[in-house]
């Protein structure tokens, strides 16, 4: 703000921007550590647009913001190139870049590898630029994979997740992958968080299954991991990584009782947690100097794929992921799906929550879009449609879908 603003004038103005962008009121004297990650995101976009700027940089923008949010970005976005501003973002979103961009320049192991202009900006140009490979366009289509039997990993009985919300049942099959939707605040984080047992569902009771057959209750964090479900979060700065700890010690630390020998003396087996370390860096092409470095000596998306093999290095039966593509590029993601589906085909099961539709096709077994704290709507993974996916978020459909593809 300039010196001549009057605090008053300041805060009505941040007031007015954040409602503007946000879609909602924001107190400006709330403390923003107590926020939600995509108001946070809002924030420092807010504190960006301030100065009115002639250039504007967007550094993964919108990876914290739900659909509904980034179209609200895209259209200030082009409001201020109409007025003269120059906009550069960088993203790893694909539908982004084909539908904001005027120009888009592809980077890879730090080389500019081609400039498309905005009739070439196409999902094959830039996956094939993004990849060196041809052909990475045409190799999209993977089918969504099927449980062999309808035997239960997990099941929840009679829960809610907000408080005086509606009650509903969720059944999820082995070797099965469930995407979860919504718009920001409708309630599908909280879904994830509860079934995880990082947060206590309001009612019922949530169940995972052994290999036996036999039912564990899940009321809290020690109860998922003792009974191999796995939370992996996408707000890695809040709920993820420790900071003062290296990159080695964040993949690998909740194995160190695990991997112990010596009985009562309790050594910690270094050679194998090396070697855990090792092939989970290499499955998701995490680029590193030491292992001994600082987490935060890696970019976002690396960090982020430090979590993800943190849980896969957990060795799970279940693992719930909370938009954990957020910020990563597309070939870890590519590699994330593969995992994935090699995960689900081995009879283990998958939750997968996204922000972006297009993750969810050739990929989940089925997609449940969350309104009001409660499904809305599901649908079958095979025959995936996003108008009808995106309708259902904005309550457009009837929930018909529930009784098909449910579970």
């Amino acid at each position: 703000f300039t010196k001549t603003l009057s605090p008053e004038r300041k805060v009505a103005r941040a007031a007015q921007l954040m409602h503007d962008l946000a879609g909602e009121p924001v107190d400006p004297f709330t403390i923003v550590g107590t926020l939600p990650l995509g108001l946070k995101q809002w924030i420092t976009i807010s504190r960006a647009l301030v100065s009115e700027p002639k250039i504007l940089i967007l550094d993964e923008s919108s990876a914290a913001l739900d659909f509904d949010s980034t179209e609200r970005l895209f259209n200030k976005m082009r409001s201020l190139r109409d007025e003269g501003t120059t906009i550069l973002i960088v993203t790893h979103r694909i539908a982004e870049l084909i539908r904001i961009s005027d120009r888009a320049t592809v980077l890879r192991d730090g080389r500019d590898v081609g400039v498309l202009e905005k009739e070439q900006i196409t999902e094959k140009n830039l996956l094939a630029l993004m990849t060196g490979d041809e052909h990475a366009g045409s190799a999209h289509g993977h089918e969504a994979p099927q449980p062999s039997d309808e035997t239960l990993a997990m099941r929840a009985n009679r829960i809610a997740v907000w408080p005086h919300a509606e009650i509903f049942d969720f059944e999820l099959r082995r070797g099965e992958i469930v995407g979860i939707a919504g718009l920001d605040g409708q309630g599908q984080d909280d879904f994830v968080r509860a079934v995880a047992g990082v947060e206590t569902v309001r009612a019922g009771l949530v169940q995972v299954a052994d290999r036996h057959g036999e039912y564990h209750s899940v009321r809290n964090l020690a109860d998922a991991i003792k009974n191999k479900v796995v939370y992996v979060s996408g707000d890695r700065k809040r709920e993820g990584i420790f900071a003062s700890l290296s990159i080695f010690e964040n993949m690998v630390m909740p194995l160190y009782r695990e991997k112990r020998r010596a009985g009562i003396l309790g050594i910690i087996d270094w050679s194998t947690l090396g070697t855990i370390f090792k092939r989970e860096a290499e499955n998701l092409l995490i680029k590193y100097g030491m292992r001994e470095d600082g987490i935060t000596s890696l970019s976002g998306g690396n960090q982020q794929k430090v979590l993800i093999g943190r849980g896969f290095a957990m060795r799970p039966d279940v693992i719930m992921l909370n938009d954990p593509a957020r910020g990563i590029d597309v070939g870890a993601k590519a590699e994330l799906y593969k995992h994935l589906r090699t995960f689900a085909k081995e009879g283990k099961s998958v939750v997968y929550m996204s922000s972006e539709l297009e993750e969810f096709i050739g990929f989940a077994t089925r997609v449940i879009v969350f309104r009001h704290g409660v499904p809305f709507d599901a649908f079958d993974g095979r025959s995936l449609d996003p108008k009808k996916l995106l309708e259902a978020m904005f309550g457009q459909t009837d929930g018909r879908g529930l009784d098909a593809a449910w579970g």
